[in-house]
């Protein structure tokens, strides 16, 4: 027999860290969770509150072991409801600013298939009529960036427009994973929940290029000619490659196009240097007395003929 409750989870390890004081422990403090949220901070409580049967807990995300985010498990004895609010019971610590211009929610959802119904609920944390919900639906397995459009109300629900009219306001949310059907243990993972567009690049060439955006927002940024976006050389004609130019020294570098004194010439060679350009000191006969000449003449200084 499943018994359905409300539990709270201290989702931040730094929200539990307890520190020794006058013979007690007192939590530490934490700021108030606010939009957006990444899980990334040791200053904020990320504490989530599942609901329904739903058990939640921050973890490493199971792709990148450098970032964090909340795994949510929809267990066997999870309702069709259950869901994980993305707070304590008091909210966000803002107002989330919708508008019916301005009324999207983008998640990155971590989802065991595609297809599976997502609900997305804002509501006041102090009056539990002003809700909001809209219906997403993933469109593969793994990581994805899911978004919420609050102006496209969920069957059965009151629209934005309407509540907005009535001067309701916003400051809770959360989530409701594969959302109508009882729960049979399915594993869900979610991080960076933010209000408005996901804004980038969408220019695959571009050194920016977000796969992810939905919206163009940021200025594309493309390489110089001749380098890629790492600056590497991609046409020896457009892009400066120093090296060593002289065909006689020990590492010439046919690649080069820009000479840098870096020649190193063997024994024989130097041995039989001969001045053809008509430059005093130019041993290398490249026109120009440089470090290679220098190098080539403390080469043989000293030496017995």
């Amino acid at each position: 027999m499943c018994t359905l409750y409300t539990m709270k989870f201290k989702a931040s390890l730094f929200a539990i860290v307890a520190t020794l004081y006058t013979g007690g422990f007192t939590s530490a403090q934490l700021d108030q969770v606010d939009l957006p949220v990444d899980y990334e901070s040791s200053t904020i409580d990320y504490t989530v509150t599942d609901f329904g049967g739903n058990a939640s807990e921050m973890v490493v995300d199971p792709e990148n072991p450098n970032n964090s985010c909340i795994k949510s498990v929809k267990s066997a004895c999870a309702a069709s409801w259950a869901g994980t609010t993305i707070s304590t019971p008091a909210g966000l610590a803002s107002y989330i600013p919708v508008t019916n211009e301005f009324a999207t929610v983008t998640a990155r959802v971590y989802a065991p298939s595609a297809g599976i119904p997502i609900l997305f609920k804002m509501e006041n944390a102090n009056n539990a009529t002003w809700v909001c919900e809209t219906l997403s639906y993933t469109y593969t397995s793994g990581w994805q960036w899911m978004e919420f459009d609050l102006t496209n109300e969920a069957p059965g629900t009151q629209s934005l427009a309407v509540g907005l009219s009535l001067g309701w306001t916003y400051n809770m949310a959360s989530l409701f994973f594969n959302f109508g059907t009882d729960g049979t243990g399915q594993t869900f993972y979610f991080d960076d929940i933010y209000f408005g567009e996901l804004t980038g690049c969408l220019e695959e060439t571009a050194c920016n290029y977000n796969p992810h955006a939905t919206s163009e927002g940021i200025a594309c940024e493309y390489p110089e000619a001749g380098v890629d976006c790492n600056g590497n050389c991609t046409d020896p004609d457009l892009c400066p490659i120093p090296g060593c130019l002289d065909t006689q020294a020990a590492n010439y570098d046919a690649q080069a196009n820009i000479a840098d004194d870096s020649c190193l010439y063997d024994m024989d060679y130097i041995n039989n240097l001969t001045l053809q350009s008509g430059c005093p000191g130019d041993f290398n006969n490249d026109n120009t007395v440089s470090v290679a000449d220098l190098l080539a003449f403390l080469i043989l200084f000293g030496a017995t003929c």
